[in-house]
């Protein structure tokens, strides 16, 4: 029976170099010749089909070719994440078209931190601490936090519209208008959220904890389990980033005092004294949670506020009524 052995290497042993096998043999392969001039096939002649850079890379005989470094960024993307190792997860959102958005991408999103920024060191540390299965940093109240935020996006914020209708007396008509800006809102930006996933591939926290440059912990485990797609941004944040925003447009104001319960009459239930209030506990519980960077988290609810007024701006608008004569 074999068995099979996994070796992690830390990102400063990613190859930098691919090796030419041409410069090892004892005599040199036969040339591809033209089809047209049965003439040995030269760069001028790949030219039409191919970059310069690739050509030299397959008539060069030297040993050692260097890696481009957009390619060596490729080596450093998201690559499924245990213990499922699933493939990404629901990408086809990327290419759904939007319902008020000209496209996926219209709201462009800063982008990752470079993997190599102080700053990203900084917020995988965070992770690293406060995310752990077994951190000794995390409060008891962050953890229930953590685990709250598995609740669905659409049952948090509709127990916030609800509590916000029923203060200010809005009418049915009102109120139909209020969900339906919301949905709307939710659906784009969960559209713009995978596209934006498709867009900056980054490898989640689980990943770069295990094959860190330095202090590596190739058996660190975060509190949820890792769900199949990248990191950056977080699909949670830019679409309640996007629900809150549209609540507080269309109320005027930051909501009033709400509940949510996750998991049925006998789950977690967690209270709120506005919108913002919930849009920020639900932006720390997915560090907390490590299973997202705070700026993946940060970033997508930027994102989602963009989208909000745009849906706000676009969609549903207002009729002017016309007096009667």
């Amino acid at each position: 029976m074999n068995d099979t052995v996994k070796y992690l290497l830390d990102e400063s042993r990613i190859p930098k170099t691919w090796y030419n096998l041409q410069a090892d043999l004892p005599r040199p392969l036969p040339p591809v010749l033209h089809p047209g001039t049965q003439k040995p096939v030269g760069p001028d002649d790949l030219a039409p089909l191919f970059p310069m850079a690739l050509i030299m890379q397959e008539v060069t005989t030297e040993r050692d070719i260097e890696i481009p470094e957009p390619v060596r960024d490729v080596y450093r993307q998201w690559r499924p994440t245990p213990p499922a190792n699933a493939a990404f997860g629901s990408v086809f959102w990327a290419q759904v078209r939007p319902f008020v958005l000209s496209s996926p991408l219209e709201v462009p999103a800063p982008g990752p931190l470079a993997i190599d920024s102080v700053q990203y060191a900084k917020e995988i540390d965070e992770v690293r601490r406060l995310g752990a299965r077994d951190s000794k940093e995390r409060s008891a109240d962050q953890t229930s936090a953590a685990i709250f935020s598995l609740i669905k996006g659409t049952e948090l914020w509709s127990a916030a519209a609800r509590a916000a209708a029923a203060a200010k007396r809005t009418s049915p008509i009102e109120n139909a208008r209020i969900f339906a800006l919301m949905s709307l809102a939710t659906m784009d930006a969960t559209i713009a959220g995978w596209a934006i996933k498709k867009q900056h591939p980054l490898w989640r926290p689980i990943t770069a904890i295990r094959e860190a440059r330095a202090n590596a912990d190739p058996n660190w485990e975060p509190l949820l389990v890792t769900p199949p797609h990248p990191d950056y941004v977080s699909g949670h944040c830019i679409t309640s980033g996007a629900s809150s925003r549209v609540l507080a447009m269309l109320f005027g104001n930051d909501g009033v005092r709400f509940s949510a319960t996750y998991g049925g009459g006998f789950g977690l239930t967690r209270s709120y004294s506005g919108f913002t209030h919930a849009e920020k506990e639900i932006e720390d519980a997915r560090v907390w949670a490590g299973i997202h960077t705070r700026s993946a988290d940060v970033d997508g609810g930027i994102v989602g506020h963009k989208i909000a007024e745009l849906v706000v701006q676009r969609a549903m608008t207002p009729l002017a009524v016309k007096s009667a004569s």
